[in-house]
C-alpha cells in the first residue's frame, strides 16, 4: 500500500504544477484519492486488496505520466519524481516533524486495532474494533508519511524508505510487532545516513542512493541472518 500510495500521489502534484498550487496540497489529494479507489473497489467487490491495489496504483500512475507528457520543465519533473534532498527548506522540515508527530500519536492509539486489522480481519470485527474505520486511518497514515517525504525522495523512490527498512526487520526475525517497527525504524535512519554520506563521496543522487542504501541493507540482512533464521527452523 506504501508503494502504491506514493506512485498513487502524481496525478495530484501533476495538477497541482499544472495549475500553479502547492504540490504538496496536489499530494495530498492525489494520496487521499487513491486511498478511496482502494477501500472502495476491495470493500464493493469481491476481489482481494491486492488486486484493488495493482488496479488503483496503474491508473493513477497512467494519468499521472499522462498529465505530466510534453511538460517542457524537465528538471522540474525530475525533481518531483525523484525529489531534491538539499532544496528541502526549514518549514518543509518542520511540516515532517509534525507529520512524524502525529504518525507516532496515531500508531500507538491505534495499535491493537491495527495489529487486529493485520492479523485477522473478521476477528477484528468480532472485537468491536471496527475494521473498516481502522483500515482508512492505516491510509490515511500512510498517505501523510507519503505526502510529507516525496519533497525529499521524490515520488518514485519514496516506497523504498517505506518498504525496505520493514521488510529488514521482518528478515531479522523481530520476536515481537514492537521490536520489529523499532528496528524499522532503526535502519530506515540508518539507511539514510549511509546514503548520505555514499552519495557525497561517490557524487551520485541523494534520493537514489538512499534508496538503493536501504534495499541494500536488506539483502545484506537477508544473506547475514538467513542461515541462522533456517537453523532455529531445524
Amino acid at each position: 500500500m506504501g508503494d502504491a500510495l506514493s506512485h498513487g500521489v502524481l496525478p495530484g502534484v501533476a495538477l497541482a504544477s499544472l495549475l500553479g498550487l502547492s504540490l504538496g496540497v496536489g499530494a495530498l489529494a492525489g494520496a487521499a484519492v487513491m486511498a478511496l479507489l482502494v477501500g472502495f473497489i476491495s470493500r464493493r467487490t469481491a476481489i482481494g486488496q491486492d488486486t484493488s491495489i495493482g488496479l488503483a496504483f496503474v491508473g493513477m500512475l497512467g494519468l499521472g505520466v499522462m498529465m505530466l507528457a510534453g511538460r517542457e520543465d524537465a528538471e522540474h519533473i525530475t525533481e518531483l519524481l525523484f525529489g531534491d534532498l538539499s532544496d528541502i527548506t526549514n518549514a518543509e522540515l518542520a511540516v515532517q516533524a509534525g507529520v512524524a508527530a502525529i504518525t507516532l500519536a496515531v500508531t500507538v492509539l491505534f495499535y491493537r486495532p491495527f495489529l487486529a486489522l493485520s492479523l485477522n480481519p473478521p476477528q477484528a470485527k468480532l472485537l468491536g474494533m471496527r475494521p473498516g474505520l481502522t483500515h482508512y486511518v492505516m491510509l490515511g497514515a500512510i498517505a501523510l508519511a507519503v505526502v510529507s517525504s516525496f519533497g525529499a525522495v521524490g515520488t518514485l523512490l519514496v516506497s523504498g524508505l517505506l518498504v525496505a527498512p520493514a521488510a529488514t526487520a521482518a528478515v531479522i526475525h523481530a520476536r515481537t510487532v514492537p521490536r520489529m517497527m523499532i528496528t524499522a525504524v532503526v535502519a530506515g535512519l540508518l539507511a539514510v545516513v549511509v546514503g548520505q554520506v555514499a552519495s557525497f563521496h561517490a557524487g551520485t543522487p541523494q534520493s537514489a542512493t538512499m534508496a538503493v542504501t536501504a534495499v541494500g541493507m536488506f539483502f545484506l540482512a537477508l544473506v547475514m541472518l538467513e542461515p541462522f533464521a533456517r537453523r532455529r527452523h531445524v
